[in-house]
């Protein structure tokens, strides 16, 4: 069961659906302290996984 509460500052995201499907599907984890920082730069480290 997806757990929406995962991430604590993308409560009213326009892109929550998005980032929880791509969490549940393994793609993306977001941060050690439960956030996901959905508009801060993404650095070539952290965009190399994803691709």
């Amino acid at each position: 069961m997806l757990n929406e509460s995962i991430f604590s500052d993308i409560k009213n995201h326009w892109a929550k659906g998005s980032i929880l499907a791509a969490w549940e599907g393994n793609i993306l984890k977001g941060y050690p302290d439960a956030t996901f920082r959905p508009d801060a730069p993404v650095t070539r480290a952290e965009f190399a996984p994803i691709i």
